[in-house]
Order: structure tokens, then sequence, then C-alpha cells
């Protein structure tokens, strides 16, 4: 679209001009960064004056990363469907001020449901309503505490190239993030944003139209928590399912998703869970606990208190409506564990 008013227009065919040039190592953006002074407005691989669309092309590719939101701990069986995600978003952002008020339409353009809705990516219309979106991280929704964080492939965008996407109308501005504040997020190599509000947001947030609260939670409760301080390892029952152990992939995205959480209490030094059968296998006599480890994700913490804490915040949690238990282990057992066949991350 055309930039806001104010802006000056995006020189055509500058970002363009970028397009093709062999990255840098370890880069993941589809350019090299000019170095200081040069011009950017030099026709490569047919990005010209005579081909406008293709700098916006372009600079919508180089800004992606940078306006899409991992969105994980999504309810499960609750039929959300992703424009129903995308629509929350939308009205929170709204409903928080958390948005760039000189745009028409709203801040959140699209979402895309991934591994059977267990999370998801929405993308934002500029860098500074998804940076601003961070803030709603444990936002609930259906009764759950929604992670929201970058993609796990996020670098940000080279500061050399934010003047020209702010004038393409990718950059943005929200009463809590500047051009100024993305600006030092790329010279520091990613370090968070400090964003302040004058006001905290409301804390609560009016669902989408058409949204169904879940009915009251019921079924088990758990058995009375007992803090040991002096172990640093905790099992978190009832974490992962037998589907989740058969396939790789899966597995690994919820032991990461269960240290994204661990870490939030402390230190996460190592994580694992046996695999299918290790408990069964004739190796595992000599591991007592073994026996009782099924389906247990087992976090050693850098500190005992870590683990206290976690356990806390998470013993007695429903985990895709499963009740989570937690347990106390020593690092002697922990090592055992780590003999038999087992997912990590």
């Amino acid at each position: 679209g055309p930039p806001p008013p104010g802006r000056p227009p995006m020189p055509q065919g500058s970002l363009g001009a970028l397009y093709g040039v062999a990255p840098p190592p370890q880069s993941g953006y589809p350019f090299a960064p000019p170095p200081p002074g040069a011009p950017l407005g030099l026709p490569v691989n047919g990005m010209t004056a005579n081909n406008p669309l293709a700098s916006q092309q372009t600079a919508s590719q180089i800004s992606r990363k940078a306006r899409r939101l991992h969105i994980g701990n999504l309810p499960q069986g609750m039929g959300i469907p992703p424009p129903m995600l995308q629509q929350f978003f939308n009205a929170t952002l709204v409903a928080t001020g958390l948005l760039d008020a000189s745009k028409p339409g709203e801040p959140a353009i699209d979402c895309t449901m991934q591994s059977g809705g267990k999370f998801a990516f929405v993308e934002f219309r500029t860098m500074a309503e998804a940076a601003s979106a961070l803030t709603l991280n444990n936002v609930e929704i259906a009764g759950r505490a929604l992670r929201v964080e970058r993609p796990r492939d996020y670098e940000p965008v080279p500061a050399g190239v934010l003047p020209e996407l702010d004038r393409a109308g990718f950059v943005g501005e929200t009463p809590i993030c500047t051009l100024a504040q993305l600006t030092q997020h790329s010279v520091s190599g990613g370090a968070p944003i400090p964003m302040a509000m004058s006001a905290p947001p409301p804390s609560y947030v009016p669902p989408p139209a058409g949204f169904v609260p879940p009915p009251p939670p019921s079924g088990p409760v758990a058995p009375a928590l007992v803090i040991d301080e002096s172990k640093r390892v905790l099992g978190l029952s009832s974490m992962v399912t037998d589907v989740e152990l058969a396939d790789d992939e899966e597995c690994r995205d919820v032991l990461e998703d269960a240290r994204t959480e661990c870490a939030k209490q402390g230190g996460v030094a190592a994580i694992m869970v046996l695999r299918t059968g290790a408990a069964a296998a004739a190796d595992a006599v000599a591991v007592p606990i073994a026996a009782n480890a099924d389906k247990i994700i087992f976090v050693q913490f850098a500190e005992p208190a870590g683990a206290g804490n976690a356990a806390r915040s998470l013993h007695g949690k429903k985990f895709d409506g499963r009740l989570v238990l937690a347990s106390f282990h020593t690092d002697e057992e922990f090592e055992q564990l780590k003999g038999l066949p087992h997912h990590s991350a």
C-alpha cells in the first residue's frame, strides 16, 4: 500500500537493489546489508525504477520475519480456527491501544496453524505492532495462557535498511514502539526492546465475536505439592503423549516448549523424556526410577530453587486437558535415565 501520511515515498528500486546479492555468513536474510554511505538505488536483477512493485514486494519479504510471531500453548479441542485467533489478536491490540493508529484496517493480517493446531504464526502489518504484541505473552484465551514470542528463525533486520522499510510502510509506530527503538534493537543484535506504556493495558480483553467460552474445569485434582529444596531435577507428568513420543520432531517441539516454560522459573541445564518402551527394556532393570518414568519429562535445573519455582507454577495445571503432576529427583537418577533411549532438546 501507499506510505503513511507525512512519510516520503520509498525510492523505487532501492530495496530491490539489495535483493539477489549473496547473503553474508550466518544470515537468514536474502541480501547483504550495504556498507555505510553506500547508495541503495542501483538496479540489480531487474529491480529498477520501472518496476516499483518489485521494491515493495522485497520490502515485505525482508521485514516479514520481524512481523511474524509464534503463538504457542493454544487450547486443544476447542475448534479455534486461524481467522478467530487472528481476530482475537486484533481485538486485543485495539483494546489495549497497541497498534499504529495512523494506519487504516487491522494490525494482524494473517494467521496460519501448525502441528494440528498446537501452535500458530500470526503476521502483523508492521514491525512495531509485532514487537508491541510481544507484551501480550500469557494473555488468556479459553483458559489457556498463550505463549507469544519470536519464531525460532528470527533475527533483527539490519539497522541500515530500516529507514527504507519505514518509507515502505512496514516499520510503523505504536505508543510503546518506535523506529528509534527498533533501530537500537537491530544495532544491539536483538536485545529486548524496552517498551513502557504510560498506563498498563486493561487486564480484561473482550473475546472476538463468535467465541464460545469453555465449560468450567472439572476432573481430578492434583495432590498437595511437597517441595524438596535439596533437589534440582523436576519430573513433569502428562505433558507428552504416545503419539508425540513416536514422532521425533513433535517430541522435540514439546520438549522445547517445556524448556521455555521452565526457564521462566530458573536456568535449565538439561531436559529429556524416555523413548517409548525404554522403561521396559532389559537395561532399564538397573534403573529403578525407570519403572515409573513413562511419559514423564525430566528437567534438570541449574539450581534447586528453579525446580521448586517450576513445580509451584506447573503442578496441578492442565496441559491439553491432562493434569500435570510434579515430582523431585536426584542428579544420580537423572544421569541413570540419560543412559536409556530418550529424547532431549
